[in-house]
C-alpha cells in the first residue's frame, strides 16, 4: 500500500461521540481521498473502540 500524502491523526481523551463520528463523516465526505487517519484512544474510560468500530470497514481509518 503506498504512502498516502496527508495523514490525519485523531488523539481522543474522554470525546464526545457526537464530535467523534462528525469528524470521521467529514473525512470520508472529502472529495480529497489519498489520506488515512488514525484515531487514538488516550486511555480515555469511554467505549472510543465502539464508536470507531463502523468506520473501519474504510481500510483508511485505523485505531489504536
Amino acid at each position: 500500500m503506498p504512502v498516502p500524502l496527508v495523514n490525519v491523526y485523531i488523539p481522543t481523551y474522554k470525546p464526545r461521540p457526537e464530535h467523534l463520528r462528525a469528524a470521521l463523516d467529514s473525512l470520508l465526505n472529502q472529495s480529497f481521498a489519498d489520506w488515512t487517519a488514525l484515531v487514538h484512544d488516550d486511555a480515555s474510560g469511554t467505549d472510543v473502540r465502539g464508536i470507531v468500530e463502523p468506520y473501519l470497514k474504510d481500510p483508511r481509518i485505523l485505531f489504536k
